[in-house]
C-alpha cells in the first residue's frame, strides 16, 4: 500500500507537478494490525505550479491536468472504488503572505477537522456510531524532488 502511495507520487514529481507535502490518513494510521487503505491528500505548490504551466500547454492545459488527477487519477487503475488501496484528493497550498493563502488555511483547516474525528462503533447495528472530535491524528510527509 505504501509502495503503491509512492510511486503514485514519483509519476506526478516525474511529471513536474511541484509537490510540497503529503497529509495520509485512512486505517493505515490507526492502529490496525491490518490496515485496509490509506487517504492521501496531496498538497501542491501553488507559485511553483503557475511556472509550470508551459510544461501542460498553458493554463488551460494545467487546469485540465488537475481536472484529471481530481477525477480520473483519484484512485489506482482498476477494479472498483472498494478494491482500491489509495485515495488521493489534491489541494493547492498558497504560501503566508499571498492572495490565496486565507483559502488554504480554510482548506487545510476541513481536511485537518474531517480527519481527526473518529466514528466509534455503536451497540446497535441499526445506529450510526458516536462521533468523537479531535480522536486521532495524520502524518504529514515532506516532499523533495
Amino acid at each position: 500500500m505504501l509502495l503503491l502511495a509512492r510511486s503514485r507520487l514519483e509519476r506526478l514529481a516525474a511529471e513536474g507537478i511541484p509537490l510540497l507535502a503529503v497529509w495520509i490518513n485512512g486505517s493505515f494510521v490507526t492502529g490496525s494490525d491490518k490496515p485496509n487503505d490509506l487517504d492521501a491528500l496531496v498538497l501542491i505548490d501553488a507559485l511553483a505550479w503557475k511556472s509550470c504551466w508551459p510544461l501542460f500547454g498553458g493554463p488551460s492545459g494545467a487546469g485540465a491536468r488537475i481536472h484529471t488527477l481530481e477525477c480520473d487519477e483519484r484512485y489506482e487503475p482498476g477494479g472498483t472504488k472498494l478494491d482500491h488501496l489509495t485515495d488521493f484528493k489534491y489541494l493547492m497550498y498558497f504560501p503566508p503572505d499571498t492572495a490565496g493563502h486565507a483559502v488554504t488555511v480554510e482548506d487545510l483547516d476541513v481536511w485537518h477537522e474531517n480527519w481527526s474525528r473518529l466514528r466509534l462503533p455503536s451497540p446497535k447495528q441499526d445506529e450510526e456510531g458516536r462521533l468523537v472530535e479531535d480522536a486521532k491524528g495524520f502524518v504529514e510527509v515532506r516532499w523533495s524532488s
